[in-house]
């Protein structure tokens, strides 16, 4: 019986898969099917036929339900019984980007073209690893490849703009992106066109496509997220603060929107508060290169010195990695000014401790 509904059921799972492998990962259903009746039956036939293209069936219908790990399992499965199929490497690079393993991504993704996959959808998929790596002529490579077998494609027309813009076009990355509007519009290109006008300070335009995208998805985070940039930089911090808040509430990971929301209530001198969001990203502090400045001064000013010596000193060392000095030396002279002098001393050595231990002689004496 279960062998009857494997059968019934796979054709109208991945209906058209033969027609589809070569355009997309995971085509369009046909018609809702009963996942977990599909998942019993295939299960069923792994236990009985545990062929590497049932694995990567299994692992497909796993990815479309976002359970990434044993998607994994079994795509890896797939690959250690048949390593010459392309597409069980771009559905591995796929489940990889998921799970925020960029490099292994990229990597399977290469695999899958250096083995002949012609797939608009791996072009895109790799130019959009290539523009995380900040490999822009490699982006750029793979979506004229896209765009050469599929010249309606909205993402691609996307992705080319975001490349062309990475790499100081602007007019021509934003034309790009215009254009993939007119194949396709998405969240994602109105997202990029509301930063991009924020960003050049033409509020009003950055505001029409950001509303544009709200339309689209209400609850898109980085589109909030890009509205309250727009009132932000427009002069309307209490209604930025407002969208920042909701921003987060869609997605609590868009550390970005706590780093603002921080500064806000720095600026408003409400430094306690600003603690509270600062802390959230203390273990982000590369992404936000003022972020231990502001933490530094804002233990300060609350006085909690024992912190603010701590980041201090964050930001001294960090200063030393990253330019051979200690450009933030007002950092130290700060506390002579605010008239702290025991904090002041203890500063100033642990200075001078660091510049001892480098021997660098570009610090100042």
């Amino acid at each position: 019986m279960k062998k009857i509904i494997f059968l019934f059921l796979i054709p109208i799972f991945f209906a058209c898969q033969s027609e589809n492998d070569n355009k997309q990962l995971i085509p369009p259903l046909s018609k809702e099917p009963n996942f977990d009746l599909l998942l019993t039956s295939l299960n069923y036939e792994i236990d009985n036929n545990p062929t590497a293209q049932n694995y990567y069936l299994r692992a497909r219908l796993l990815f479309k339900k976002n359970q990434l790990l044993e998607s994994l399992n079994d795509i890896n499965s797939s690959i250690k019984i048949d390593n010459t199929e392309p597409k069980y490497f771009l559905l591995r690079a796929k489940i990889n980007y998921g799970l925020k393993k960029n490099t292994a991504a990229l990597r399977d993704a290469e695999n899958a073209e250096l083995q002949q996959l012609r797939n608009p959808d791996l072009y895109t998929f790799l130019t959009e690893l290539y523009i995380s790596k900040k490999q822009y002529k490699k982006a750029l490579e793979e979506v004229n490849k896209c765009l050469d077998i599929s010249p309606y494609q909205s993402s691609a027309w996307l992705w080319k703009g975001v490349t062309t813009l990475k790499i100081g076009d602007t007019v021509k990355g934003l034309d790009f992106i215009k254009k993939s509007l007119l194949y396709g519009p998405s969240t994602n290109s109105f997202y990029q066109l509301g930063k991009v006008y924020n960003k050049l300070g033409d509020f009003t335009q950055a505001q029409k496509y950001i509303y544009d995208g709200l339309k689209m998805d209400s609850l898109e985070a980085n589109i909030i997220y890009e509205l309250a940039e727009n009132y932000r930089l427009s002069g309307k911090p209490d209604t930025s603060k407002y969208y920042y808040f909701k921003a987060i509430k869609q997605n609590p990971e868009l550390y970005k929107a706590n780093f603002e929301i921080g500064k806000l209530f720095f600026n408003e001198k409400k430094y306690d508060i600003a603690l509270i969001y600062f802390e959230k990203i203390q273990n982000k502090s590369l992404e936000f290169p003022q972020l231990n400045e502001l933490m530094a001064l804002s233990y300060d000013y609350t006085g909690k010195y024992g912190k603010a010596y701590d980041e201090y000193t964050e930001v001294i060392n960090n200063d030393l990695i990253n330019n051979g000095d200690t450009t933030n030396y007002k950092a130290i002279e700060r506390h002579w000014q605010l008239k702290r002098f025991l904090d002041a001393l203890r500063y100033q050595m642990k200075l001078d401790s660091i510049r001892l231990s480098t021997q660098n002689p570009l610090l100042p004496n």
